[in-house]
Formats: structure tokens, C-alpha cells, sequence
């Protein structure tokens, strides 16, 4: 998790290191920490993001409309579990169909950003990128400042499944209509 920036720094110069290249952030922020004063103790606390984490927020500064895009697909999947747990309708196919396909075009472009900067694409770090954009916003770290990568929880650990897989009123059909039949 990334320090808030001390009151008497303004959070421009600190978004602009989250910006930089990946090499370039730790000189950047040793900088700007000694200009600073009494505020620098703060800055040189911020956190260099690893690769995975810094495409996360290159594609925030750079790609917005897909990173918007995401995390309304988020919304909208979170609120559709939320529907069908407390029995009420919601295509859950539609609304996964929808974060799968924003989560991917956002994966893609965090990828091609990696690839633009010299950074490396691995299939690790492509997994690490989709595992944090599940788990978004899963932090405490503004966006465009991610310093960690992220594990999902709650209903992001369902996203992906297949909706006929999730418990619930569909599942004890089968049970009652088999408790109802006749005995032989």
C-alpha cells in the first residue's frame, strides 16, 4: 500500500512518478522526496510498483476509457451476483460475458505497454495483470498508483465461473423434484 501524499505536496508531482518508466521511478521519487523538505520523509516512503502493478497504472494514465470500461463491467457483475443471492433476476451470463471481454481488452493493452516500454511480457506477468484487474478495487492505493498486486475476494473469485455452477434455486430443482417422485 502506498503512503498518502504528505498535505503540503500536491498530488500532480506524485501521479507524474507513477507515470514515469519503471527504471526511471525510484530516481524520480529520490528527487522530488529531497526538493520536498519536511514532506520528502513521505514521498521516499512511496512505493516503486512491480512491473505487473506499474502496467496496471500505465494503462489508467494512458488507456482511461478501458480501464473505466473494466471497472464498470465490475460493478455490473458484482451487482448481478448481488441480485441473484438475494433471489432476485439478473443475467449473470451477460454481465461475465462483459467483464471477461473489458478485463481482456484491458490485459492487452497492459501488455502492449509492457512490450512499448521494454518491459517483459511473460506469461506470469500477463497472469499477475489479470489477477490484480480481478481484485480491482481491491485497494487502498489511487488508481494510477497501484504498488501491489492483488488477490480477488468476495464475488471476484466467482467471476470465473460459469453461472450454471453457482448454488442456489436452480441447483435444489433437481433435489425436490426427486424427493417429489414416486417411490418404486
Amino acid at each position: 500500500m502506498s503512503p498518502r501524499p504528505p498535505d503540503d505536496q500536491p498530488t500532480d508531482q506524485i501521479d507524474r512518478l507513477y507515470q514515469l518508466p519503471l527504471d526511471e521511478f525510484t530516481a524520480a521519487r529520490n528527487a522530488l522526496a529531497k526538493e520536498s523538505g519536511a514532506a520528502g520523509a513521505g514521498i521516499r516512503a512511496l512505493q516503486k510498483p512491480p512491473v505487473a502493478a506499474w502496467a496496471i497504472n500505465q494503462v489508467y494514465w494512458r488507456g482511461r476509457a478501458a480501464f473505466h470500461g473494466l471497472t464498470a463491467a465490475a460493478a455490473a457483475l458484482r451487482d448481478a451476483h448481488t441480485a441473484v443471492v438475494t433471489g432476485k433476476k439478473a443475467d449473470l451470463r451477460a454481465a461475465g460475458k462483459a467483464h471477461e471481454d473489458a478485463l481482456e481488452a484491458v490485459v492487452k493493452l497492459a501488455v502492449a505497454i509492457l512490450r512499448d516500454a521494454g518491459q517483459p511480457a511473460t506469461d506470469g506477468t500477463r497472469q499477475a495483470i489479470a489477477t490484480t484487474l480481478r481484485a480491482l478495487p481491491g485497494s487502498t492505493d489511487p488508481p494510477g498508483r497501484l504498488t501491489t498486486l492483488l488477490q480477488p475476494t468476495g464475488f471476484e473469485l466467482l467471476a470465473g465461473l460459469p453461472a450454471g455452477l453457482a448454488p442456489g434455486p436452480a441447483h435444489a430443482a433437481p433435489k425436490a423434484a426427486a424427493e417429489k417422485a414416486p417411490k418404486t
